[in-house]
This record gives structure tokens, sequence and C-alpha cells, in this order.
């Protein structure tokens, strides 16, 4: 937040050295997916930990003199307005691309790139709108019920523009101002990730359709991770999210690809190499071409000179792993969904501990903020919840239930176990 101009609340790419903000020399001047992970954080953190006071906490803009009295909730307002404002839609009704969404270098491929910064469009910046501004808008109901209106509408509105991108079978990954869905006869991870995520399909048939593909193109061809397109690249920050999006329907799948997104995978793929071992950058090479499990490299990022130290080698896995756990944030609290296929899983957290197994769940929630919060479980497919317990104590359950809703008050450790059985 505080790489945020207080002139247009545009959030700086990056910084250098004690705090100097960085376009990466006008590069990423006006990049379009910075305010939507700034607010994918805030509602992940405010629902999760309760911490609904930091809302008013003191957090000022770039320069800091220039509006000292922001708070974060000036700030999470500020990234909505920039997103809706100032991003604003395409002629697709699509979040516009700006000159970068995740991938840097996206607008690089176009043929006309002043045509693809003004009206290009990003399908997963759109997928990642539908997938956490829900989230968002129940947050802030209770202070602004307009603002929350207004984030339901577009959220609507996004999914009822995204079937123009969709092929038949997978998501293009843009549009670059000229109409023409960039993508469209390559299946690119980037485009698929966030609507497995999101849900955003017609119909089950589509989301069975895109898993197919991406499975059978992009991840059983590799063997530590999915790669961004048929024999690309493997970038943990969205392969991870992939292992999400799998959660989501095929267990099995989610956990088979949590496992080969670890170091420990990359290590048994290429074990003569010594980065993607101990750590890594932020991208390597797939199976396929000369250099199979190397680092990426570019003519302007020295990748190959310091191929290590990338957290998104380590935190992406963490991320995946909750998934797999099946632990979501809500706006009241946390949503746990075992999603652990015919085995057992143990998760320690700061927030979070959890032991599960198809039948059972149990562990403890600590929302270290100052509003009480709700710890819903659910049944895993297939399966009803037939027990509850809260700190030993039995808590009722109706009978089929698929789904038991927990107090976790706040300041307190909140013990708990549920047990499944098949669905009659």
């Amino acid at each position: 937040m505080m790489m945020t101009h207080a002139a247009d609340h545009r959030i700086a790419y990056a910084f250098q050295g004690h705090g100097v903000l960085d376009d990466a020399l006008g590069l990423h001047a006006r990049p379009s997916d910075l305010t939507l992970f700034l607010l994918w954080s805030l509602g992940e953190y405010l629902g999760a930990t309760g911490d609904l006071a930091f809302l008013d906490a003191p957090m000022p803009y770039h320069p800091v003199e220039a509006d000292p009295g922001a708070t974060v909730w000036d700030h999470l307002v500020a990234a909505v307005r920039y997103l809706v404002d100032r991003v604003g839609l395409g002629p697709h009704g699509l979040v516009r691309i700006g000159d970068g969404d995740w991938n840097d270098g996206i607008v690089l491929a176009a043929a006309d790139h002043d045509l693809a910064v003004a009206d290009g469009e990003s399908v997963p910046n759109t997928q990642m709108a539908i997938a956490v501004l829900p989230r968002v808008a129940e947050l802030v109901a209770p202070r602004d019920p307009a603002l929350a209106s207004e984030l339901v509408a577009y959220v609507a509105a996004l999914r009822a523009a995204l079937p123009v991108a969709w092929t038949g079978s997978f998501f293009g990954r843009a549009f670059f101002g000229d109409g023409v869905l960039h993508h469209a006869d390559r299946i690119d991870l980037e485009a698929q990730v966030w609507a497995l995520v999101g849900d955003t399909f017609a119909s089950p048939a589509e989301r069975d359709a895109l898993v197919a593909a991406v499975a059978s193109e992009l991840d059983d061809p590799s063997p530590a991770g999915a790669t961004l397109v048929p024999g690309g690249e493997v970038w943990p920050a969205v392969s991870a999210l992939l292992t999400w999006g799998y959660a989501r329907s095929d267990p099995t799948r989610a956990w088979r690809h949590l496992l080969r997104n670890t170091l420990a995978a990359h290590a048994d793929a290429y074990p003569d190499l010594w980065y993607g071992i101990w750590s890594g950058p932020d991208g390597l090479a797939g199976p396929g071409g000369a250099r199979p499990g190397e680092a990426w490299y570019s003519p302007v990022t020295p990748m190959t000179d310091f191929p290590t130290m990338n957290n998104n080698q380590h935190a992406l896995p963490l991320l995946a792993a909750l998934r797999v756990a099946g632990v979501e944030a809500t706006a009241a609290g946390l949503l746990v969904t075992p999603r652990v296929p015919e085995r057992t899983l143990s998760l320690r957290t700061e927030l979070v501990d959890l032991s599960e197994r198809p039948d059972h769940v149990e562990g403890s929630y600590r929302p270290r903020g100052g509003a009480d919060r709700v710890l819903e479980v659910a049944a895993p497919p297939g399966r009803v919840v037939v027990a509850a317990s809260v700190a030993g104590v039995a808590v009722p359950v109706p009978a089929s239930a698929a789904r038991v809703s927990l107090p976790a008050p706040a300041g307190l450790t909140t013990t708990f176990a549920v047990d499944f059985a098949p669905a009659p």
C-alpha cells in the first residue's frame, strides 16, 4: 500500500534501494493486475484473522507526506475505484490489460503495442476479479453497502462477458484491441487457473473439458509442475494456482500436482542442476527443448546469472497445500473442505492446525483479530457431516448436513472435530 502513488492511486511495479519506486523504465507504468492482488490479499487477511480494526490503521501513500492521514480503508476503496474507473473494461467487457497483467511482457506479443495498451483486455485478470471480488464485497458491505453492491454488479457483468474468450475446451489469453483472441489456438495456463478457482463456467461439462485440456497438454507431460504452454516453462506462481483449481473438483489430481510442484520433485526430475533443489528462480524450463529444468532467461533479466532466491518457489507450494487441505478464507472466517483423496494430511500454521482423513477432520483455529469468526466445515464430495464438536462438546448436526458452522470467538483458540460418512 505504501507503493501506491498518492496522485492517481496507481500501485508501482517495484521498488529499489530505500524505497525508490520503479516502473521498469516505463514498460510497466500501468499494469492492470496489482490492485487485484492487493484486494485479494486484504480479503484473505481480514476474513481469516478477523482483524477488521486493520481497516482503520494509518497507511500513507507514496510519498508519505502527500496524504499522511490515509488509512487501510482508504487504500481498499482507492483500489476498487482504480480498477473500475481507471483500468476499466475493454470492448468485449473484459478487464483492460494496460501495459501488462500478471505476465509482464504480454503486450509485447501484440502486433500494435499502443493499441494493445489502449484497448487490450486480459482474460486472466477478468477471471481473477470474478474469483476474489465477491469476498471483498461481503467485507465492505457493513461500511459501504453501495460500494458492495457496485462490486457485485461489476462481477456479474464480467461473468456475462467472459464466454467471449471460451474456445470450446479452454480460454484464450487476451484481446489486443484488434478483436482477435490471442492464443485461441494454443492453450495458455495463465488464462485457465483463475477460471478453475472462480468456477467461471457455463456448465460442469465446460469445466471437465478445461481440466482435461490442461492435464493432457500442460500437466501430464511435465515431471515438475504444469507448463505455461505446451513444451514451455513452469512458473510456480501460476502452476500452484492450478493445484487450487484442481482441488475444486478433482482432489486426486490436485494432490498429485501439489507434490509435483515441490523442490523435491524438481530435484528428482533434474538431479544434476544445483538450483531448483534448495531454492530457484521464478520460472524454470519444462521438459521440452534444449534446456529442461534450467532457469528461464531474457536479454534484460539476469535469471541465469542468479537463478535462485525467489519466494515463489517456496510460498506458492504452501498456498497450494492450504487449498488441497481445503482451507479458504471467507468474509466471516474460514471454510475447511477436506480434499484429501483416501489418505491423511496434517498441516500446522500460525492461524490453523489440521489433521484430515476422508472420514474425519480435527484441528485448532486461532483468529487473532478482534472480530468473532465462524469456522465452516464442509463434507468432501459424496459424504455428509454426521458429528461435530467444539472443545470436546458435541454440536448439533442436522441429518444429511453438507456442512456445519462452528463459532470461533476472537482472541481464543477453537479446537474442533468433525466426522463424515458416505452420503445416503
